[in-house]
């Protein structure tokens, strides 16, 4: 009865991969392509004003789109989880002086931080393109 079935944290772990990798794709995505009406100079810009130099604005941007993306998919899921673990601890340090629920929303990159790092610890599970081109880890989870 309290026995979690292997097949269900493989469902559980593809949600979470999905969920947050579809957000931060959407995320740095929209600042790449300016799918919520400002450009990628834009968003270099707000990072300048808190700091950053554009080389890191860059990076933490397609960090997350890329990795965004091979999170959802699941191909080297270990990796972009720990680039995206990296951004988020910066986003959190950055935003929660404004309060966990301030309008600077420290809470959102916390979560991401946090359901990050289930992720790589978990990895990717038997959903995932990384299970299926290297056939190593979790293979008992296939159930």
């Amino acid at each position: 009865m309290y026995d979690t079935k292997p097949f269900l944290l493989n469902i559980s772990i593809l949600l979470a991969r999905l969920a947050v990798g579809a957000l931060l794709f959407y995320a740095g995505g929209s600042k790449v392509f300016g799918w919520l009406g400002f450009s990628l100079q834009d968003a270099v810009q707000g990072y300048e004003k808190s700091g950053f130099s554009a080389g890191w604005a860059y990076t933490s941007i397609f960090t997350e789109f890329i990795g965004g993306a091979l999170l959802a998919i699941g191909l080297f899921t270990r990796p972009a989880a720990f680039a995206i673990i990296i951004n988020m601890t910066v986003a959190t340090w950055v935003t929660m002086p404004g309060g966990l629920m301030g309008p600077t929303g420290g809470h959102v990159p916390l979560m991401y931080l946090v359901m990050t790092i289930i992720i790589f610890l978990a990895g990717p599970m038997a959903f995932s393109l990384d299970r299926l081109l290297f056939r190593r880890g979790n293979l008992h989870y296939r159930k």
